[in-house]
Parts: structure tokens; sequence; C-alpha cells
């Protein structure tokens, strides 16, 4: 009978120990348990707005931004972001028929829109392939002359690929493709551009 208590304690231990590590172990995060996200990020975007024959000018450059959004149970996210790039200052030469000598002209870009995107969930990493759809603001000024700018459709096709640090915060990458449509002009300058992001946010 002592044998038989023994062991039926010893069971009952063992149980309730393995229930607990059970417990304890993390269960991998996913969109659904907070959908709703919001992050910051941080890069550099590869641009060249000049024209044929002259030197490269990047109107995008070091950025930064914001973006939020919903998860729906289905893993489809809905949300928006903005983004500011601070562009380039440089000195440039002025043609003869123009007066010569040198001025300084400056430009920048700052992107902001819907996203729509897919959220796949592997283990702790978040993959999400999205698409933004909005405007692209082009702003810059000439020395000598007054400040200038123009506004255009745009449209990002990316992908993100978080961590999932615990169930509310990730960090990790995001690659995008910015397109903007602009005329071009008689020249094959434009202000698309290739960019790599790092970004840190939180789930609620």
């Amino acid at each position: 009978m002592r044998k038989f208590l023994a062991a039926l304690l010893s069971g009952s231990l063992f149980i309730v120990a393995a229930s607990h590590a059970q417990a304890a172990e993390p269960s991998p995060t996913t969109s659904a348990d907070r959908p709703i996200s919001v992050a910051a990020f941080g890069g550099y975007g590869i641009n060249n707005t000049a024209p044929d024959g002259a030197d490269t000018f990047n109107v995008y450059g070091a950025g930064f931004g914001v973006r939020g959004g919903y998860t729906l149970p289905m893993k489809i996210y809905v949300g928006g972001l903005f983004q500011y790039n601070v562009g380039t200052s440089k000195d440039t030469e002025l043609p003869p028929q123009l007066g010569g000598g040198k001025v300084s002209v400056s430009g920048r870009m700052m992107n902001l829109g819907a996203e729509g995107g897919y959220d796949l969930d592997a283990g702790q990493f978040t993959i999400r392939p999205y698409l933004g759809l909005g405007v692209g603001i082009a702003g810059g000024d000439l020395k000598l002359d007054k400040d200038g700018g123009t506004t255009k459709f745009s449209l990002w096709p990316g992908v993100q690929g978080v961590y999932n640090i615990n169930d509310q915060l990730f960090a990790g990458l995001d690659a995008r493709y910015t397109l903007v449509f602009a005329d071009r002009g008689d020249n094959n300058g434009n202000a698309n551009s290739l960019g790599f992001y790092g970004t840190v946010g939180g789930r609620f």
C-alpha cells in the first residue's frame, strides 16, 4: 500500500511539474494575439534624379518614419506609413547661358500613404510582403531662386521581416522599392528609390 501511495504521489508530482514546465515555455507570437502594431524605422534610400550626363543627385538618402496598422484574423494587414528622407545638398555649376558660377541645390523626399500586406508567422519570426499606395512629395530649393516642390502619385512594394522579441516587442528589417509617377522629361532622372530600413515596434 505504501509503495502504491508513493508511486501515486510521485506520478502526481511529475504531472504537475511537467504541466508547469509546459506552461512556462513561450508560445510563438502571432499577429492574431495582438492585432494593433506601431513601429518606427530608419535607413537609407538609393536614388538618382539627375539628368543624363550630370552628377548623381539623391533626393532620398538617410530617412526615417513611422508605420501603424491592424492585422485582421485572416492575417491581412492594413495600415499607413509616413516617411521622410533628408536628401542631398550640393554645389553645382550654372551653364553659361544662366550666367555661370556656382549655385547650391538641395532636394528631399517625403512619402505618405496606406499599406496592405499579409503576415506569415514562422515561430518567433513574422514576414510581411506588402504594397503601399499614396503620394510622393519632393521638395528642394535652388539658392538665388525660391523653394520648390511637387506632389505625385507613388507606389511602394516591399517586404518586412521581424523577430518577435516577446509577445509585444519586435525588431527587424524592411526593404522596399518606391515608384513615383512623375514626368521624366527629356532625361532619365527620376524619383524612384530602392530603400533598406531597420525597424522596431510594439503590438497591442
